[in-house]
């Protein structure tokens, strides 16, 4: 067993764990969520080093999208004269803020699994899945 902690960082500098260790990571798993009073979602996780590394990197990836969507968003705008985006004005006016993109991209990932969930089975093409439920 490496004796070593592991270390607190991006994804690729955790450092390998023993199935021991992995095994009792796991009995430590968990995902708690409610909604308080004014129906905003409180979300709290525990995951596994290894699970908490493709969470990680899925998340990351999804933001990436996200920016790079906003890029391509802005530049259209920018080249669309015609485009009329809010601003702030001394009248009173608002700025329409984008919502920050780690919470965008977590609702990405959300949508593109219930997306997947809805696609037809890939074994005969049937909208029940039941082919795929059968090989699990």
């Amino acid at each position: 067993r490496d004796p070593r902690p592991a270390r607190v960082g991006p994804p690729d500098q955790f450092r390998r764990v023993a199935a021991e260790d992995a095994s009792n990571a796991h009995a430590l798993e968990y995902v708690d969520y409610y909604l308080d009073d004014e129906g905003t979602l409180f979300l709290r996780a525990r995951l596994a080093a290894e699970d908490g590394t493709l969470l990680i990197k899925a998340l990351d990836a999804a933001r990436e999208r996200v920016l790079e969507r906003r890029r391509e968003e802005r530049a259209a705008a920018a080249s669309d004269p015609n485009d009329q985006q809010q601003e702030t004005q001394a009248d009173g006016g608002f700025v329409d803020l984008p919502r920050p993109a780690g919470v965008e991209a977590l609702l990405d990932l959300a949508d593109a699994s219930l997306a997947a969930a809805d696609e037809p089975c890939r074994a005969c093409r049937c909208p029940c899945r039941c082919c795929c439920a059968l090989r699990r």
